[in-house]
């Protein structure tokens, strides 16, 4: 049997019935280059126990692959794709595959508090939760030092002071603030799907905000309070 943070992963052998578990029978791969270093089954599990180590391995791997049998005078450095790139480790508790997205720059340097016209929500704010690492609703702290509660706004994202990274609801980070021009109060729309972002569920504790078809009732009514 394999553990990963999510399940158990049994093996069988051919032939045996599903409820017949067998771990598999082959040795470990003791291969090493040079001989005497760390034997490949060890790095396998370096990698699949710190992803982060792989994809800073494998970069520089590709490039050194990439460079084979060319001059430094032959190559050229390809567009600039990973400037202000984000892609958040996957959420597998949260049944997330991960999202990458492009992060804005701020309008400006003012932060707020984000509040929602829910009245289950009154007293509370939208805010990063790093226990849960979610986004939900919390009692709001009114104060400059609780970071995860803030927010700075860009044309499509909210940008949370903690974190530093936009919201993210139902793995979209860009959306569409549609104002109400009387109250002030807005929506947030995913312009693909043009759902709203809704906090019904949010009432409960450790629960995050989620797309559903705009209808405009409190619960997808935004506003912001000034810090």
């Amino acid at each position: 049997m394999a553990n990963n943070d999510t399940y158990a992963v049994w093996s069988s052998f051919p032939g045996q019935h599903g409820w017949e578990f067998s771990q598999p029978e082959c040795p470990l791969q003791m291969a090493a280059e040079p001989p005497g270093s760390t034997p490949v089954y060890r790095i396998m599990e370096e990698y699949a126990e710190d992803q982060t180590k792989w994809i800073d391995d494998f970069t520089h791997t590709f490039e050194k692959m990439m460079r084979n049998g060319y001059t430094d005078e032959e190559l050229k450095n390809a567009p600039d794709t990973h400037t202000n790139l984000v892609c958040p480790m996957p959420k597998f508790w949260q049944g997330s595959s991960g999202v990458c997205y492009m992060l804005e720059d701020p309008k400006n340097s003012t932060v707020y508090l984000l509040g929602n016209r829910l009245d289950l929500l009154n007293g509370r704010v939208y805010q990063y939760d790093p226990d849960r690492d979610i986004f939900d609703f919390g009692p709001l702290e009114n104060n400059l030092n609780a970071t995860n509660q803030l927010w700075k706004i860009s044309d499509h994202q909210l940008i949370n002071e903690m974190t530093g990274e936009a919201l993210i609801v139902n793995k979209i980070a860009n959306f569409q603030f549609e104002a109400n021009e009387k109250t002030g109060d807005f929506l947030m729309i995913d312009p693909v799907s043009e759902m709203a972002v809704t906090c019904w569920s949010a009432q409960d504790e450790g629960k995050p905000c989620m797309l559903w078809f705009r209808h405009e009732n409190p619960d997808q009514m935004f506003y912001l309070i000034q810090v």
